[in-house]
C-alpha cells in the first residue's frame, strides 16, 4: 500500500524524513469566547500555519459495531478475529440488516468515500490558495495517515484530489507566463511520511485503543452513570422503541446502562447504510427502513449516542480531563512541532493528519475543549488546527476549526457542504 501511496503522488512525491522539534511550545489556554466579544479580531489577524485533521470517507460497518448493532452470521462471525473484542462469544444472532452485508463490505472503504476524500483534497487545496503565505514551492507539505486499510485508500483519494486542484493551478499558471500577467504562488506537493513504527503510529492515530483507556470506558459504562441516564423517563422510552427492538434478543438481557450504550452502534450502521453506494443496504429489513417513517424516533435516537461520544472523549469531568492528553496528546505534541518547525528557513506551514472519527475528538480532549460538537462526526468530517498572528500586537492565538458533517446531502453525498466551519476552541501560544 505504501507504494501504492507514493505512486499516487507521482514523481514529485519525495519521502523527506523531518526531524521532529525536542521542545514543546508552552501556552496559556482558554475557551473560546463568543466572537460577539471580539468582532474585528479574526480581521485584524493573519493565518501563518494550519494543520488539517481528517477523518477517512464512507466505509461499510465495522465487524464490532455489525453483531453489537444487528448481530452477525456464522460467516461473519468467522471472518472477523474474535481476539481483537472483549465479548467475543457475544450471541447476537444476525437480522435482516446484518444479512445484508457481505463479509468484504464490512470496514471498507466505499467508492463514495473514496470520492468524499477527493473533494476534501480538492477543498483544502482551494483554501491553501486563498491562503499564499502559507504556499512555499520549494517546500513539500507533510502528510501522515493511520494504518488502517480504509484510511490508506482515504489519504489516496484525499492526494488525487489535491493533486488535480495542482495540476490544474500549473496549467493555468504556463497560460500566466504567456500573457505575462502574475503568477500566484504554486501549491506544495504532498508527501507520506511514514513512523518510525506501528506502535507510533497508533499512538498518533488510535490511542483511543489502548488497554487502560478502554478498562476505564467500559467501567463508565456499566457505571451508576450510565444506569441513571439510561433510566431517565425519557431515554426508557426510546431504548424500548430502538435498541430493545433492533437488537433483541441480547438487548433485553441488559440493564439500562449496557441498552444506552448499543446507541452508538445504531448510529454507526445507519450511517453506514444511508452512505453505501448500493441502495439495497438500505432496503427491506435495513435500520433506514426501521425508521423510514420514525423520523422523531431517529433523532432521539442520535442525540443518546451523541450523549454517551460526550460522555467518553469531550466530558471533563468524566473523561476528558483524565484521559484527554493520553488519548490526544501524541497528535497535539506533534502539531505543536510542526508550527515550531515552520518558524525555521523553508520549514512547511502546512501539516496533514488522515485518520478517524476519534483521533479528531481525541485531539480536541487533549486541547481541552469542554464540549462535544452539536452534530456527530461524520464521514469525511475534518479539524484545522490554525496558528492566528495578530497584525497589531503579534499575539499568536491557535484556533481550532471543526467541520463534523462536510457531506449532508444524502442524495448527493460526495458534495462537499460550503458551510463555514465553526471554531470550537482557541488559546494564546508562543
Amino acid at each position: 500500500m505504501e507504494s501504492l501511496l507514493q505512486l499516487t503522488l507521482g514523481a514529485a512525491a519525495i519521502i523527506v524524513l523531518i526531524s521532529r522539534a525536542a521542545s514543546k511550545s508552552k501556552t496559556s489556554t482558554s475557551q473560546c469566547k463568543d466572537q460577539k466579544d471580539h468582532p474585528n479580531r479574526d480581521q485584524e489577524d493573519e493565518l501563518i500555519f494550519t494543520s488539517l485533521i481528517v477523518r477517512h470517507g464512507a466505509r461499510g460497518p465495522t465487524r464490532k459495531s455489525l453483531y453489537l448493532a444487528v448481530g452477525e452470521t456464522p460467516e461473519q462471525k468467522q471472518a472477523r478475529n474474535p481476539d481483537q473484542h472483549a465479548d467475543k462469544d457475544h450471541p447476537a444472532t444476525a437480522t435482516q440488516a446484518a444479512q445484508l452485508w457481505k463479509i468484504n463490505e464490512l470496514d471498507a472503504l466505499t467508492t463514495v468515500g473514496a470520492a468524499q476524500l477527493v473533494s476534501n483534497g480538492q477543498q483544502f487545496a482551494r483554501y491553501l490558495q486563498s491562503h499564499p503565505n502559507l504556499l512555499q514551492s520549494n517546500t513539500l507539505i507533510k502528510l501522515r495517515r493511520s494504518e488502517r486499510p480504509r484510511v490508506i485508500a482515504s489519504a489516496n483519494s484525499f492526494i488525487e484530489g489535491y493533486t488535480i486542484i495542482q495540476q490544474q493551478q500549473q496549467q493555468q499558471q504556463q497560460t500566466s507566463k504567456n500573457i505575462n500577467t502574475i503568477i500566484p504562488p504554486t501549491l506544495p506537493s504532498l508527501h507520506y511520511q511514514p513512523y518510525p513504527s506501528l506502535q507510533a503510529n497508533i499512538n498518533v492515530f488510535r490511542a483511543w485503543t489502548g488497554k487502560e483507556y478502554n478498562t476505564a470506558m467500559t467501567e463508565m459504562k456499566t457505571s451508576e452513570h450510565y444506569q441513571k441516564k439510561g433510566e431517565e423517563a425519557a431515554t426508557s422510552r426510546v431504548l424500548d422503541a430502538t435498541v430493545c427492538k433492533i437488537c433483541a434478543p441480547w438487548a433485553n438481557q441488559m440493564n439500562r446502562a449496557g441498552q444506552l450504550n448499543l446507541t452508538t452502534y445504531l448510529h454507526e450502521v445507519l450511517g453506514c447504510e444511508e452512505y453505501f453506494p448500493d441502495p439495497s443496504k438500505r432496503g427491506f429489513g435495513s435500520l433506514t427502513d426501521f425508521f423510514r417513517n420514525k423520523k422523531e424516533l431517529k433523532k432521539d435516537l442520535i442525540q443518546l449516542a451523541h450523549w454517551s461520544f460526550d460522555q467518553r472523549f469531550i466530558n471533563r469531568d468524566t473523561v476528558g480531563k483524565e484521559w484527554g492528553m493520553k488519548i490526544g496528546g501524541d497528535l497535539l505534541n506533534e502539531i505543536e512541532q510542526d508550527y515550531q518547525q515552520s518558524k525555521g528557513d523553508g520549514g512547511s506551514k502546512v501539516s496533514i493528519y488522515v485518520g478517524h472519527d476519534y483521533t479528531i475528538l481525541s485531539l480536541m480532549a487533549a486541547l481541552g475543549v469542554k464540549k462535544h460538537p452539536k452534530e456527530i462526526m461524520g464521514f469525511g468530517g475534518w479539524a484545522r488546527l490554525e496558528y492566528r498572528r495578530n497584525k497589531k500586537t503579534g499575539v499568536v492565538r491557535q484556533c481550532l476549526m471543526l467541520q463534523t458533517v462536510p457531506f449532508p446531502d444524502l442524495k448527493d453525498s460526495s458534495r462537499a457542504s460550503e458551510k463555514i466551519p465553526e471554531k470550537v476552541y482557541e488559546r494564546i501560544t508562543k
